[in-house]
Parts: structure tokens; C-alpha cells; sequence
């Protein structure tokens, strides 16, 4: 009915209840009320509306000339009407009005009652959608229409009014809920990736948990490093083109084939535990630095050698390691400084500057090196020159990783309870402005990503853009170490083997 009709029949049912109100007889006045005991001509109008000798008082009325009566709004019975609001309980769920305006509101008040048996729900809810005044009230039927056939067990029909209210109005619930469906009914995990690629809440909390469930479902992995010897605390990630070379605090060095997903063990642990701290590879060479000894495994010929460290060196104090050719390698040693390694032979390079701490290092493009280190912060060094990097904040103390992103034109840098920052153009800035203890950085899609210790995985500069942690389904523990391939996370733990999440990968790579 348009709004003029509406307006109309408003007007003529007020009219119709002023004109009865008016037309109710009254009690006589006092002046014309016969005594007590006595007959009077107007013994059969008090016959009529009842003897005012045992009725009870009725409040008095007062009538200024040329007042007109008003109808009480509580004597009009709105719900009767054939128009109307109507309530809608789903309506915070989905972000929409908690009413709405419907031309069949008995129609609808019928369709929501829980007491309506289904089979005549779906009667008229199906006769609400194909006479909807508007899309708004089209989508809210097929949304009930999704919720009666979900209740009665008959998935095929309820899928398809889900699919028929999200063509009306697309939005984060109805495309959370095909996707779960897809995902867990169909068995289709694929599909469930595309509806779900590009949406996101704010969800109410039970949306919010079936949001994280199905995220986990179809982004999280895991690999367990037993089946091949290795154990479950992994101490160091490096990636070689489309391997994954992982060193565990057993002694082993596992190489994951990302492409073929096959694991290999290439160094069983040996007899007594002697962890692997570090791994670095070149073209034809992958370093171990293993507790006691420097090992070196040749691609070419599949064998490893072993190569001695300096007079009182351990393994486990062997912070970052750059390669500089086939057989030379730039080593952070906390507590001994900078050291090369060329062809077996090693040499101080430097311990003064900014001091003997170092904690990381990273190639700055012209020549010389990003140096972080324990207690002095961080520093820029180049052929013996030290110089403090300047910074836009109250400058971390305690670096722990420096990783470029792919263009070697900035740099993530982690610190050790200070937080997450860049470097670019020469100069530190914040990214998180918080105390984070970051255990390794990588990059992701140009934006820096950071693996910590106590908050799981944090991305992006300013506030971090998201973060995954122990309710997304990363260990409480964090990470232990961090890398990328082809916009997939992957990570190291202490002792439940590798992680990732693949919610930014080319989904072409995983079929």
C-alpha cells in the first residue's frame, strides 16, 4: 500500500474513533439526576447505562467550549493494522536497522513466530520475497528462508536462499556463512578461500569465533619434523629458492621441497645433543653452526665437512651470518665483535665502535653493514667506521634482527623487549610503539612482518595491521624463527615443528 493510502486510512480510522468517542452516552449531570427513591422522567436512559445509585464514580470531565475530543493513542490497536514496523532480532548481527517498514506486517509477524509450524514459515516467508516492497525486506526473507531450512536439515534448499540473500545484499556474516559452508558441508576448501578472500568483521562474538575456527581451517599448517629424526624445536629457517633448510636444537638439518612438499633429513642428530644455531646457504654451499664446530654441506656432492672455530668460540654464541661469495662469510659474534670467515681461515675485523655485543647484521647496499647490537643500539659501519643511525624516536638499545625487503631499500628491524621499527633513508623510525620481543623479520606483499616471542606475528608500520596469535592458532610460546615464500608465513616454534599460514599466498602455488 503507498504511503498516500496509508496516510488516508490513518486519518480515517482517527476520524471514525474521534466520531464514536464523541457519541459515547454520558452519566446526567448532577442538576437532572433524580433523587434517591424518587421516579423521573429519566428512569429508562439510567436503566440503560446503569443505575448511577450503585455505579461506581466515574472521573469527572471537564469540556471547554469548542474543544474536540482526542482518541488515546493506547485505544488504537497498531498491531492489527495491516502495516507497520516490524522487529527484527537478527538484525545486529547482520548491521542492519532493528526494524523495518513492511506493507504485510501480520504476514510477517506470523512467518517469525517460533510457534509457526516450517512448512507454513517457508509458505509465507516465500510469499514475502517475491512481493518484498524493497530489497532491504527481500534479503531479510531469504535470510529467514536460509535459517527455517538450516533448522529442518535440508542443506541444499538453505544454501541456496543464503546464496539469494548475499546476491541481495553482500556483506561479512552471509559471506562468512557460505564460506563455512562451502568449507565444512561441501568439503570444497578452495571455494571456501575465494568467498572468503577480501571480507572481514566486525563480527559479533560468536561471528568472531566461527570466523578464527574457519580461518585456521583454511589457512593454518603445520609440519611435524619427527617423521624424519629432526625434533619439534626448530632454532633456525633459511630459504633457498623454493627450499626451506631448517636447523633443530637436536642436531638435525632438515630440507623442506616447498614446490614437491617432501622433507629430507641431510644431518641426523648426532650422539649428544649439539644444537644448530645457525644456518646460511650460497649457490653451492648451506653453513650449519652447530654448537661446537662449523659445519659446510655441498649441494653438488651431497657431503658435509667440518671446519673449526677460534680458541673458545661456541657455536651458540653466533648471532648473524652474512655471505660474501662461495667461501667467505661476515659473522656477529656476541662478545667478540665482527669476524670473517674466507676459505676456512678466520679473522677479527672489529670489536670497538659499537662494542663487542653484536646481536645482528645486514648488508646496507653500498659496502658496508647494518650492525645491531646488544646494549649500543644500532649502527651503520663501513670500512672500520662506526656511525650511531639516527632515529626519529628514543632510539632502541637492544637490536635483535635487521632483514631487508626485497629491493635492499629498507630494513625490518627487531629489538629485544623495545618493539618493532624500520630503517629507511638512514634513519630508525617506530612501527609498533610497543615492547614486543621480535625473534625474527622477514617481508610480506612490500609491508615488513615481525615474529615474536610473546605476540605472535605482527604486520605493517604504525599500528600493526593484524596480528596472529594464540587464538588464531600459533603456539602460546611464539615464534622461534621466520621466513616467506611466495606470500606464505612460514615459522619455527620450540617444540611443535613448523607453522604457517598461507591467507596471502598465490593460490595457484598450492594446487
Amino acid at each position: 500500500m503507498g504511503r498516500l493510502a496509508r496516510t488516508s486510512l490513518l486519518s480515517a480510522l482517527v476520524l471514525v474513533a474521534a466520531c464514536q468517542t464523541i457519541s459515547t452516552p454520558r452519566l446526567l449531570p448532577p442538576s437532572i439526576t433524580p433523587e434517591p427513591g424518587k421516579p423521573g422522567a429519566g428512569d429508562g436512559f439510567l436503566s440503560a447505562v446503569g443505575d448511577v445509585r450503585t455505579s461506581p464514580p466515574s472521573p469527572t470531565v471537564h469540556w471547554q467550549p469548542g474543544e474536540v475530543p482526542m482518541v488515546p493513542v493506547s485505544s488504537l490497536d497498531l498491531e492489527a493494522w495491516p502495516f507497520g514496523w516490524v522487529m527484527d532480532d537478527q538484525a545486529q548481527r547482520l548491521g542492519l536497522a532493528g526494524r523495518f517498514w513492511s506493507d504485510q506486517k501480520p504476514l510477517w509477524r506470523q512467518g517469525l513466530d517460533p510457534l509457526t509450524p516450517p512448512a507454513a514459515a517457508v509458505r509465507k516467508l516465500e510469499g514475502l520475497f517475491r512481493t518484498a516492497g524493497s530489497a532491504d525486506e527481500g534479503f531479510r526473507a531469504a535470510w529467514r528462508l536460509w535459517m527455517v531450512y538450516r533448522q529442518a536439515a535440508l542443506p541444499v534448499e538453505a544454501r541456496e536462499w543464503l546464496d539469494r540473500a548475499d546476491h541481495l545484499r553482500p556483506g561479512p556474516v552471509s559471506r562468512l556463512e557460505r564460506a563455512w559452508d562451502q568449507a565444512f558441508r561441501l568439503k570444497d576448501d578452495w571455494g571456501a578461500r575465494a568467498l572468503w578472500s577480501g571480507i572481514q568483521g566486525p563480527w559479533t562474538s560468536g561471528d568472531d569465533r566461527k570466523a578464527r575456527l574457519l580461518r585456521q581451517h583454511l589457512f593454518l599448517g603445520s609440519k611435524n619434523l619427527a617423521e624424519v629424526g629432526a625434533d619439534g624445536y626448530v632454532a633456525t629457517l633459511v630459504l633457498d629458492r623454493d627450499d626451506l633448510w631448517i636447523g633443530t636444537w637436536n642436531g638435525a638439518v632438515v630440507r623442506w621441497s616447498l614446490a614437491a612438499d617432501t622433507l629430507d633429513l641431510v644431518l641426523s642428530p648426532g650422539p649428544t645433543v649439539a644444537p644448530v644455531k645457525l644456518l646460511k646457504t650460497t649457490g653451492w654451499f648451506v653453513y650449519a653452526f652447530k654448537d661446537q664446530s662449523l659445519l659446510r654441506y655441498s649441494k653438488v656432492t651431497g657431503t658435509w665437512r667440518t671446519f673449526p672455530y677460534p680458541p673458545g668460540w661456541t657455536g651458540l654464541r653466533v648471532q648473524s651470518v652474512v655471505a660474501d661469495g662461495q667461501e667467505s662469510l661476515w659473522v656477529a659474534y656476541l662478545g667478540q665483535g665482527l669476524w670473517r670467515w674466507n676459505q676456512g681461515e678466520w679473522i677479527l675485523v672489529d670489536d670497538g665502535g659499537g662494542g663487542p655485543f653484536l646481536n645482528a647484521l645486514a648488508p646496507d647496499g653500498q659496502g658496508g653493514f647494518w650492525v645491531g647490537t646488544k646494549d649500543r643500539g644500532l649502527w651503520s659501519w663501513k670500512d672500520g667506521a662506526w656511525t650511531p643511525v639516527p632515529s626519529s624516536a628514543p632510539a632502541p638499545d637492544n637490536i635483535s634482527v635487521i632483514e631487508a625487503d626485497p629491493d635492499a631499500a629498507r630494513w625490518a628491524v627487531g629489538t629485544w623487549g623495545e618493539g618493532t621499527w624500520v630503517l629507511e633513508d638512514g634513519r630508525l623510525k617506530p612501527a609498533s610503539g610497543g615492547k614486543e620481543f621480535v625473534v625474527g623479520a622477514t617481508w610480506s606483499e612490500g609491508s615488513p612482518l615481525w615474529g615474536t616471542l610473546d605476540e605472535g606475528l605482527l604486520i605493517g608500520e604504525g599500528a600493526p595491521k593484524s596480528v596472529l596469535g594464540p587464538r588464531d592458532g600459533l603456539p602460546a610460546g611464539g615464534v622461534s624463527a621466520l621466513v616467506t615464500w611466495e606470500g606464505r608465513w612460514i615459522w619455527g616454534t620450540a617444540g611443535q615443528g613448523l607453522g604457517w599460514w598461507n591467507d596471502h599466498e598465490n593460490s595457484a602455488l598450492l594446487r
